[in-house]
C-alpha cells in the first residue's frame, strides 16, 4: 500500500485499506495476534486497582509463591 495518510476516523478510508492485498494481510495479522492476547487472559485494568495489586504482591509476598519450585532451589 503507498504511504498514504488515511485515518481511521473515515470509514471511506478503511474501505481503500481494505482493497489493499498488502494491508489486508496485516490487519488480518494484526487481529489474529489480537484474539491470542486476549486468549491468553490479559484485560485491561485500571491503574488503581493495578497499583493495588502490585502493593498486595509485596505485601502477601507468601500467597503468591510457588512454594514448590522454592523447595527446589533450596535443596
Amino acid at each position: 500500500m503507498d504511504q498514504q495518510n488515511l485515518t481511521s476516523a473515515n470509514p471511506e478510508n478503511i474501505k481503500k485499506a481494505q482493497q489493499d492485498p498488502k494491508a489486508k494481510e496485516l490487519m488480518e495479522l494484526m487481529t489474529k495476534e489480537y484474539t491470542h492476547i486476549y486468549e491468553l487472559g490479559y484485560r485491561q485494568m485500571p491503574e488503581e486497582m493495578y497499583l493495588d495489586w502490585l502493593v498486595s504482591l509485596k505485601i502477601e509476598r507468601e500467597k503468591y509463591e510457588n512454594k514448590k519450585l522454592l523447595n527446589n532451589f533450596t535443596k
